[in-house]
């Protein structure tokens, strides 16, 4: 759920029936220029890794190389910023895997999870999915700039379709578990979706510099120090988001950020539990940048104008998340010899 830009941007345009769409990434960057810029080499192959070996084995199915390295190098990006002078002194390997397996558990849960409610794609979802991405090779001028794309993603041919298919699967067995031909397995009655809010979910805002793009570090310190000092002097800290925070999530809102546990990186979670309604954290350093995390009491009316807009559906998100942990709280899990050697170093 901790998604990076390159994750968010595959599946926000897959919940479009899109898989290759132009996105912006935090700091409002358009990331269609990646397109524009591509190299003028005659050839680029589709991106190839089947000679690596797989992974490790999820319930007895095999983690191809491919599929593993798609999420560790996004989520390797998250903490580098596209900075490779990060990684000098700098060792985040066992975060980096940690945060990877956690998708693919998740993944091969929903596979499971649907297979026990004898949800599958049917031919007109393979067909609709296939003419989907065909009609968006076609929106690249050759096959090279769609392969050099797919390389930009961190994906292959096969990894890029094989997550299509998957997200693809896993709205339909969401409609399927909370829609009339189950009998609502997962529904969000009033009574139960208030006592979900109150006890479980958060409410809070926060300020995040990141260390990227060539930012000096020492001077995104400095602005933080000074957002800091005004929040003292009693300036707004929606004011001081809006005009500094380089998350594009919550930069441009003054509404403030409901959530569940684990919807964020765990440093808001963290601070948000630590705080009293109202109150703001000290400066928070990141390995990646800095934040200031702000508690907020939960607003009546806010919540009973957005009931159904809002928290039914992260009510019925965060059950179906409750059905895929009793899965994955059960996976058998293997590694194989080659998982030892994946490190930011050596997975390219």
């Amino acid at each position: 759920m901790k998604l990076y830009l390159k994750i968010i941007c595959l599946l926000s345009a897959l919940a479009m029936m899109s898989t290759l769409v132009s996105c912006t990434d935090d700091k409002g960057t358009d990331t269609s220029s990646v397109t524009d810029a591509v190299t003028e080499a005659k050839s680029y192959p589709s991106p190839d890794y089947t000679s690596h070996p797989d992974v490790m084995s999820i319930d007895g199915q095999n983690v191809t190389y491919e599929e593993y390295r798609y999420y560790f190098l996004n989520i390797k990006e998250k903490y580098d910023r596209a900075d490779s002078t990060f990684w000098e002194g700098n060792s985040f390997d066992k975060e980096i895997k940690a945060e990877a397996e956690e998708y693919l558990f998740r993944q091969y849960a929903i596979e499971a999870l649907a297979k026990q409610y004898n949800v599958s794609l049917s031919e007109e979802d393979i067909k609709t999915l296939d003419a989907t991405i065909e009609t968006n090779k076609a929106d690249f001028n050759t096959i090279d700039e769609y392969n050099e794309y797919l390389d930009y993603l961190h994906h292959t041919d096969r990894s890029n379709y094989r997550l299509a298919k998957l997200y693809v699967l896993e709205n339909k067995l969401f409609s399927y578990l909370t829609g009339d031909d189950s009998d609502n397995i997962i529904y969000a009655d009033k009574e139960l979706v208030n006592k979900f809010i109150e006890n479980y979910v958060m409410c809070a805002d926060w300020i995040v510099l990141y260390n990227d793009y060539g930012d000096d570090k020492n001077e995104n310190k400095t602005l933080i120090e000074r957002i800091y000092k005004q929040l003292e002097e009693g300036k707004s800290f929606t004011d001081l988001k809006i005009a500094h925070s380089e998350d594009k999530n919550t930069n441009a809102s003054n509404d403030p950020q409901y959530f569940i546990e684990g919807t964020h990186d765990a440093y808001i979670d963290d601070a948000v539990k630590k705080l009293e309604n109202g109150k703001y954290s000290e400066i928070i350093e990141l390995p990646y940048g800095y934040a200031i995390v702000k508690k907020l009491e939960k607003d009546t009316k806010f919540i009973e104008t957005n009931f159904n807009a809002h928290f039914a559906p992260l009510y019925e998100k965060s059950m179906f998340e409750i059905m895929l942990d009793k899965i994955i709280e059960k996976q058998q899990i293997t590694y194989f010899d080659s998982y030892e050697g994946l490190t930011v170093k050596t997975v390219e």
